[in-house]
């Protein structure tokens, strides 16, 4: 059971790892929780991992306190003839899904995720 999400920064440079922020943004709402988890059920799981750049890292944190990394990404320009331009993907561990770009961008903002790919 996921009871919160954190939003770590990527430092606005879309080439910086993703590493964890001393003190993110926090999640706590249930219902929006559960429309950004369920944006993840729905994704496609792909054969392999995509060439990709990341665009936000979200850490899901269970009720007994264990955390999950998930990163959302954009297909690298080199890649575009394997995949559909515009797709989400999330890279979790050593697994990549094929997200609803859509219904996952429409669940962060609803949430109020403060990164800037909501800020354009």
């Amino acid at each position: 059971q996921t009871s919160a999400i954190e939003y770590h920064s990527l430092q606005n440079d879309p080439l910086a790892s993703a590493c964890p922020s001393p003190n993110p943004p926090t999640l706590r709402n249930e219902n929006h929780i559960r429309k950004i988890v369920q944006a993840l059920l729905d994704a496609e799981e792909m054969p392999h991992l995509m060439a990709a750049t990341d665009l936000l890292h979200l850490r899901f944190v269970s009720s007994d306190g264990k955390a999950y990394n998930v990163y959302l990404q954009e297909v690298s320009e080199w890649s575009q003839g394997r995949s559909e331009p515009d797709t989400l993907y999330a890279r979790m561990g050593g697994f990549c899904y094929k997200v609803d770009k859509d219904a996952m961008f429409d669940a962060l903002d609803e949430a109020g995720c403060p990164d800037v790919i909501f800020q354009a």
